[in-house]
């Protein structure tokens, strides 16, 4: 390594540390070792931060070293650390990477090349989970914190309004016709758009709003502070005029508008469900009134809930009328092209809407807790599909189905499964689940559990949109999971956007490592795909192969190579 490296040695043995010391200082010019003999020492040098990895010895007198590597990541220090171990327990090494270790070493079988390997390895993948801790709170296109970011300043600011009985605004901007740049200038210059109105709005509001992005079109603003409500129709007005100016978007000028929804605390809610509820409404309504304007939030703009309602009655009535039908998408390897499962999705077939969306629907079923029922019968349905293309003779394949967080956290979920699997004769090394980062953290000693049971059954698990979400690599390494599924958000500009490539990158690295196998999602490209084989991509989905297609279109696909 060209670059000057800090690391930290805490152990106590001074024969050990001078041994360590120099065969580092011989692998790697220029580095810079700070010793310490003591645990207490070592993580008082650890808060202060600035070191590229920590080499910790097991043992300590009077500390145990796991508990001063607990100690680190409980002070919230993210630094690679690396255990040196006079044993080679597998037990210990076990425990080392539960308390959070990146890497451990056994004293007696190092060398200078295997301490240089270690110590790259170790800063390649806390550099790699450095990336993806940031995805957890910021969003990637404009570098604005993200929905996750924004709940958490919203309730402190509810926190310090209630305490002094002041007043906030919440607001929502939705960026009018945005669908139509993506549409027609595609989605480069759509991004291009929304990053120039994200730099837009950051400089006219000050420094005390806080900006942020919470979907593809739509940003939310939180104004703290506020004296009157009015002053937070003075700030849409600035925004609205702020957008509004003409935006090259590589030689085309475009008129970009805005749509503002204001929620104010207290009148329009006292906590962060309800304010950005209200907010999100009060920004459709303005929406519905022809955009590029605001509108404050009143109680009379449910005007949505009639035909809510209605939807709901006809969903309830979808799985005894046959309405749902299961569309199935392949999953391809990335080195030999063989389809290897299917991603089950569920469709809605309505008698007068058409295919509904599952936007529309899935999101009431979740709400309503139709899901549950609902994600059953789409369980049963593929596990029978996939057993019935068995039983034609195709090759045996991996059935993918997706699990709302209802339907996992229902009581005697993993019986339910096993009844499905016995119904159906499908062997569980067929089946996996899906399930969401925000689902396996909801309750992560339940997640850890119910996987545990599920794994001893022989099914698969996957995380799905990974790197969405909370991208919580610390609790990744607890779950009993067997895959990782990289949102399309990563993939559909991977091969022009180094950024993404890098996250991409890093993401697999950190998978492989965690001996899990990497699906892609949305690989539209043949240089997508390219890539991906490049970076040693397991599994790819995505309309480059497939569309999702009822089960008799996809049938030829189960023994074709792609």
């Amino acid at each position: 390594m060209a670059e000057e490296l800090r690391i930290l040695l805490i152990d106590d043995d001074q024969v050990d540390r001078i041994m360590v010391t120099r065969a580092l200082k011989v692998a790697h010019a220029g580095i810079v070792i700070d010793e310490t003999d003591n645990g207490t020492d070592g993580l008082n040098k650890a808060r202060l931060g600035g070191y590229d990895c920590i080499f910790l010895d097991h043992c300590l007198p009077g500390d145990n070293g796991l508990a001063v590597l607990s100690a680190i990541r409980g002070a919230g220090v993210k630094t690679p650390v690396i255990i040196l171990t006079g044993q080679g327990d597998e037990q210990l090494a076990v425990d080392s990477m539960k308390a959070g270790a990146t890497d451990y070493l056994v004293k007696g079988k190092l060398t200078e090349e295997s301490l240089s390997q270690g110590l790259r390895a170790a800063i390649r993948l806390g550099r790699a989970e450095a990336m993806i801790e940031y995805l957890s709170y910021f969003d990637r296109a404009t570098g604005l914190p993200n929905r996750l970011l924004l709940i958490d300043r919203l309730v402190m600011a509810l926190s310090a309004a209630e305490r002094s009985s002041g007043m906030l605004a919440l607001l929502f901007v939705g960026i009018d016709r945005f669908k139509m740049v993506n549409d027609t200038l595609g989605h480069s210059l759509g991004d291009k758009l929304i990053s120039i109105i994200a730099i837009r709005l950051t400089r006219c509001l000050g420094e005390k709003a806080v900006v942020t992005r919470v979907g593809g079109d739509v940003f939310a603003i939180l104004l703290p502070d506020l004296v009157e409500s009015k002053m937070a129709a003075i700030f849409a007005e600035i925004m609205i005029e702020e957008i509004r100016r003409p935006i090259d978007l590589d030689g085309y000028t475009w008129h970009a508008a805005a749509s503002v929804g204001i929620a104010v605390c207290p009148d329009d809610g006292q906590d962060a469900d309800m304010l950005l509820k209200n907010a999100e409404s009060a920004m459709y309504r303005s929406k519905e009134q022809g955009g590029a304007g605001y509108q404050f939030y009143t109680k009379s703009m449910n005007e949505k809930v009639l035909e809510r309602m209605m939807l709901e009655n006809s969903l309830r009535q979808a799985l005894s009328n046959n309405e749902l039908v299961v569309y199935y998408q392949p999953l391809i390897d990335g080195f030999t092209g063989r389809t290897t499962g299917f991603e089950a999705l569920v469709r809605w077939q309505h008698p007068e809407r058409g295919l509904v969306p599952p936007l529309d629907f899935i999101p009431l079923a979740e709400e309503t807790g139709l899901i549950v029922p609902i994600g059953e019968w789409v369980l049963r349905t593929a596990c029978a599909q996939n057993k019935a293309w068995q039983d034609k003779g195709y090759p045996p394949v991996v059935v993918s189905v997706n699990l709302s967080g209802r339907q996992f956290r229902q009581p005697n979920f993993t019986g339910r499964v096993s009844q499905v699997l016995a119904a159906t004769g499908l062997a569980p090394e067929y089946l996996e689940l899906e399930i969401t980062e925000s689902i396996a953290l909801h309750d992560v000693d339940y997640t850890i559990a119910i996987l545990s049971e599920l794994g001893a059954m022989g099914i698969k698990i996957a995380i799905d949109d990974f790197g969405t979400g909370y991208s919580s690599l610390s609790y990744l390494k607890r779950f009993p999971i067997t895959t990782l599924k990289i949102d399309r958000i990563f993939i559909q500009d991977a091969t022009q956007d180094a950024q993404d490539a890098a996250i991409i990158s890093a993401i697999i690295v950190l998978a492989h490592n965690l001996r899990l196998k990497v699906v892609a999602e949305g690989v539209e490209t043949g240089e997508q795909r390219v890539f991906l084989r490049e970076m040693n991509c397991n599994t790819m989905q995505g309309y480059l192969f497939s569309r999702p297609l009822p089960a008799a279109q996809v049938e030829n696909m189960l023994d074709r190579q792609w």
